[in-house]
């Protein structure tokens, strides 16, 4: 309706895709009518670079229909095709089509990341943010065998006295059932 915000993507040479939000400006008499309207263009890098903190383990891209990718953490693959990254063809496909899920998918370097995405309405962009599983589980793997080993050493240090003292309680009954034997 013309009393509704709306945005669409649109291509600027100079400042590339940007969000451009027109709302109206509406005069209330007996029937609001809009009477002009508010446009804005945002640029949506820089919106979206301002809530993507900068990580080695944690990668935010955005999407367009076209497979262009309008943002990316990683400044130099910001408006190249989605085939510059062929490791992230699954989610890119899956993002396009307009679904949200996440997936698994394995990086050029070979680590495993996890990618959550959802499209952004009313928008033709899709955002993914990602972060490293591999990374992640590795921290986990190593806690998780660290403390394994701990058990263990923990465990057969316990063991080991409860041996010395069950053989001395031993040691000592011989000595007093021996003592009795010795004096009937």
């Amino acid at each position: 309706s013309e009393q509704q915000p709306q945005c669409a993507l649109v291509a600027q040479p100079e400042l590339g895709k940007t969000l451009r939000c027109t709302t109206p400006i509406l005069v209330w008499e007996e029937h609001p009518k809009a009477r002009g309207a508010l446009v804005a263009d945002l640029k949506t890098d820089t919106l979206i670079a301002s809530i993507a903190p900068p990580s080695y383990s944690l990668m935010v891209m955005a999407l367009d229909d076209s497979g262009e990718i309008v943002y990316h953490t990683n400044a130099a693959l910001q408006h190249q095709s989605e085939n510059s990254m062929p490791y992230f063809r699954e989610v890119a496909a899956a993002m396009r089509a307009g679904q949200s899920g996440t997936q698994l998918y394995r990086s050029a370097d070979g680590d495993e990341w996890l990618a959550a995405y959802a499209p952004l309405h009313p928008t033709r962009l899709s955002l993914a943010v990602s972060r490293n599983y591999s990374l992640a589980a590795y921290y986990a793997r190593r806690n998780g065998s660290l403390g394994i080993l701990l058990a263990l050493v923990i465990g057969l240090t316990a063991a080991v006295l409860l041996t010395n003292y069950y053989q001395r309680r031993t040691k000592s009954i011989d000595r007093v059932v021996a003592g009795i034997d010795g004096s009937h």
